[in-house]
């Protein structure tokens, strides 16, 4: 309690130096999503920003998600631009370090020392109010009831918004830029490096050799929901086809700003794609799925692509929808905006040629998927889907989402009918 309580007024110093904290100011500071809108969350006094037992919601994603906004005020108007905080203002650029350090030491995080990878310790303990870093870390994780990291996805959105950051602050504008880029691309990179990292050695990715090809990998990367469960349970392809989507758009803005790209990113593109499209998949309990095994509706006709996976499962067992019909037609579509995107921002690049070629072959899976939604097919009865026969996808593709399938309905097109 009094390191939580230290920590606090640590944080308490860094905002009360942009000049005096009133009770909406500390309201808005409680939650991300209300510091982006301008909103206050509900508090019971002014000093209960400060107050040890105030936690902040949710997973970094959604911290990230919810900082998009001060992300586009400070694009458009300058770090110094004045943003909604309660019923008084402060600079962008200070709401943004405050909001992270906050989601950073409330979040349940993890960080592992370089003197000590092997194990997290509180992430609360090693970060400072300046997002510097009191210690040599190599990963820093959300972690589960089991004291572990679980969601790929999280991590790499969080990276990548962080890196976007980086991009503003390089821009300069500010005393702290300098100091708040190299902080933004420290945290994204120790974030990149838990996705990265093998499951069995504290991190997110389950990597094998691929068949055929020893020089080739072929990993999955995990995220589940559930934080009592074991992290390599949890295989949901949206979210895995996330974090390729993330790693990809990290190493677009590091190659534009002309930083570093860690070279295990692109190994991990690479590796992604070819779970997907060249690995057997689940051939036994315990072995991560390829696209195929998605496949809701066996042969070679179109198909729903089930929400998630139980990798645990015997086969040919795993796959799993979601119980809300309609939330599975919006994932499905999900998947095809996600993979329209990777394979259109890696078509240029020599990552993973084999895997690429084959996605986009007749016999894909992911042209099954793509015909499925096209051709608004009947919903899957098979005895796997936990929906009831009914009325599956009727509305029309997303704005978004028929932009990015319109790559897959070029690549498809050449196929017979």
């Amino acid at each position: 309690m009094k390191r939580r309580l230290l920590r606090y007024a640590l944080f308490a110093l860094v905002v009360l130096s942009a000049g005096p904290v009133d009770g909406a100011l500390a309201k808005s500071l409680l939650d991300p999503c209300d510091v982006a809108m301008g909103k206050n969350a509900p508090c019971a006094g002014a000093e209960c920003a400060f107050d040890a037992d105030t936690e902040l919601e949710g997973s970094w994603q959604r911290v990230g998600t919810c900082i998009r906004g001060l992300r586009d005020a400070w694009s458009k108007n300058g770090p110094q631009a004045m943003v909604p905080a309660g019923d008084r203002k402060a600079p962008v650029a200070d709401v943004v370090r405050n909001t992270i350090y906050r989601a950073m030491s409330q979040g349940g995080g993890g960080a592992a020392l370089a003197s000590d990878p092997g194990r997290y310790v509180p992430l609360e303990d090693v970060i400072n109010p300046d997002l510097s870093f009191k210690q040599p870390v190599v990963r820093i994780a959300q972690l589960n009831d089991r004291g572990l990291p679980y969601t790929a996805m999280s991590q790499s959105g969080l990276a990548r918004v962080l890196y976007s950051f980086a991009r503003l602050a390089a821009e300069g504008g500010y005393p702290r830029a300098e100091a708040d880029r190299d902080a933004y691309l420290k945290i994204a990179n120790a974030s990149i490096k838990t996705v990265l990292t093998p499951v069995t050695q504290g991190g997110l990715a389950t990597t094998n050799a691929c068949p055929g090809s020893p020089q080739r990998t072929c990993s999955w990367f995990h995220a589940i929901t559930r934080k009592d469960r074991a992290t390599d349970q949890g295989a949901t392809l949206n979210k895995n086809l996330h974090a390729i989507r993330d790693l990809i758009i990290v190493k677009e803005v590091a190659e534009k700003n002309r930083w570093p790209v860690d070279p295990a990113i692109d190994r991990a593109i690479e590796a992604g794609l070819n779970q997907l499209f060249l690995s057997p998949g689940h051939t036994e309990a315990g072995r991560p799925p390829n696209m195929a095994d998605f496949l809701a509706s066996p042969g070679n006709g179109p198909s729903w692509a089930y929400y998630g996976f139980n990798p645990s499962a015997q086969p040919p067992k795993g796959g799993y929808f979601l119980k809300q019909e309609g939330r599975n037609c919006s994932y499905h579509d999900h998947v095809l905006d996600l993979m329209g995107t990777i394979l259109k921002k890696t078509r240029d690049t020599d990552i993973a040629e084999e895997a690429r070629s084959k996605a986009l072959s007749c016999d894909s899976p992911l042209r099954k998927m793509y015909q499925a939604r096209m051709e608004l097919i009947p919903a899957p009865t098979t005895a796997s889907a936990k929906t009831k026969p009914a009325q599956w996808c009727t509305k029309t593709l997303d704005k978004q989402v028929e932009k990015n399938t319109r790559f897959l309905a070029k690549a498809f097109s050449k196929c017979p009918q």
